[in-house]
């Protein structure tokens, strides 16, 4: 039974949660994999972060599909993938789920490509790094949605850096399938138990207001404090069975942030998922799709919607994006691999993890933290996907290779390499910076 945004739902309507997710189980033959990309704009004379105009005029010129919010361009669907924007004016490409890395990357260019020469028209660039390297949060552009409108004054009570998350933070995000429940339950654990390693793969923000932050990952650090309750690793991946019925635990146990209806976003952020549902505002009846949009507020490592989202990689290069989701795909689509990942992951309490993760965020590649040394982690998981590829029999382990140089034989991430650049042939100046990070 499919089930629409206005059906009703309880509390003890478990099995139609589950149901939700487990429709979204494809067979192997069926899986694809999806890839999304934010970059950072900013003006090319005075380094200013872009502006409403200059997002709305790329939205408009990017297809006649558009996504409207109150009345507000706020994105637009295209053949290759649809185009939105974040809080702070950072611009994300969805690319529809492909077969094959070969496909992804043909959108993925294809749309660089656009936005190159979109981007030379409007006099601004795009940069592909985890947090804004230059401009401070009070100098940034919002973005005014009405959804942001109600987690801009939430995110405040719950963390430090919840505002620089909206505005200063870019990812790589590697959408994945899965074949049944089992499926999903071993993919999603080892997704939010192996995030903080392959964060370190791919640590690329060490930069803050044109100055070396003493990080490799910025974003990781902002997220180490931005609502805990939401984001992280995901609690019910640590346990020693997962199940989906951990996770709509989970679900229920999370604060909300609002129902849509008829139009408008009502606050709702003083209840969790179950107490809503189980005690009804007013004349606030619960529906199915207030489930669906309370899945959309949850930022852990490894998510879950009818698919698996792994959040964990700072943005990056075109070639760095593609790596990430041929990292993700030899370690998860190939069941050898997957079942070698499994047992070479960290098992961790929550307090421990975090603290793996605090390494991560500042030493990157050489965080040691529990007796996890990142960096020997990171070659066995590097290696490990590149097996997974090559099983599979599709030739992509070529996204892999430079990955493969830099982590096994170099034994350094992107951000590694901006620190030494930075430090020696740029003698220190922020413009060999941008010119290295700029993609479009």
């Amino acid at each position: 039974m499919t089930l629409l945004f206005h059906d009703p739902i309880r509390k003890g309507d478990r099995g139609q949660m589950v149901d939700y997710l487990l429709a979204g189980a494809k067979p192997r033959a069926e899986w694809r994999t999806g890839l999304e990309l934010e970059l950072i704009g900013f003006r090319c004379g005075d380094l200013a972060r872009i502006e409403a105009t200059s997002i709305k005029r790329l939205l408009r010129e990017y297809s006649d599909e558009p996504i409207v919010d109150a009345g507000s361009l706020v994105g637009a669907h295209g053949a290759a993938g649809s185009l939105t924007i974040e809080p702070g004016g950072q611009v994300e490409f969805s690319g529809v789920p492909r077969d094959s890395l070969i496909n992804v990357e043909r959108d993925l260019r294809h749309y660089v490509d656009w936005l190159k020469e979109r981007a030379r028209e409007l006099g601004i660039m795009f940069l592909g790094v985890g947090f804004d390297p230059l401009r401070s949060l009070e100098e940034q552009s919002w973005v005014e949605k009405r959804r942001y409108a109600l987690l801009r004054p939430y995110l405040q009570t719950r963390g430090r850096r919840g505002l620089d998350m909206m505005t200063r933070t870019a990812s790589i995000q590697v959408n994945l399938d899965y074949s049944s429940e089992e499926d999903l339950a071993r993919k999603f654990v080892v997704g939010n138990r192996l995030a903080p390693i392959v964060g370190a793969i791919f640590a690329n923000s060490p930069f803050r207001e044109g100055r070396l932050s003493g990080a490799r990952s910025e974003r990781a650090l902002v997220w180490l404090e931005t609502d805990a309750a939401r984001s992280g690793v995901a609690p019910p991946a640590l346990g020693d069975h997962f199940s989906l019925d951990d996770w709509i635990d989970y679900i229920l146990s999370t604060p909300m942030l609002f129902v849509r209806r008829d139009e408008v976003y009502r606050d709702m952020t003083h209840l969790t998922f179950g107490e809503f549902l189980s005690h009804p505002e007013g004349c606030v009846e619960p529906v199915f799709g207030d489930f669906t949009d309370h899945l959309t507020t949850i930022f852990t490592e490894a998510r879950l919607k009818q698919w698996i989202e792994l959040r964990s990689a700072d943005s990056g290069s075109l070639e760095e994006s593609l790596a990430v989701q041929a990292l993700w795909k030899g370690l998860m689509y190939d069941s050898g691999a997957l079942e070698e990942a499994f047992g070479l992951m960290p098992c961790l309490t929550s307090a421990e993890y975090l603290e793996l993760q605090q390494q991560v965020a500042h030493g990157g590649l050489s965080g040691e933290a529990r007796g996890i040394e990142v960096l020997g982690l990171a070659r066995s998981l590097v290696e490990l996907a590149l097996g997974g590829l090559k099983a599979i029999g599709a030739g992509e382990e070529k996204y892999l290779e430079a990955v493969a140089d830099r982590v096994i034989r170099q034994g350094v991430s992107p951000a590694d390499i901006l620190i030494r650049n930075f430090e020696g042939a740029w003698h220190g100046r922020m413009s060999p910076v941008i010119d290295y990070l700029r993609v479009a």
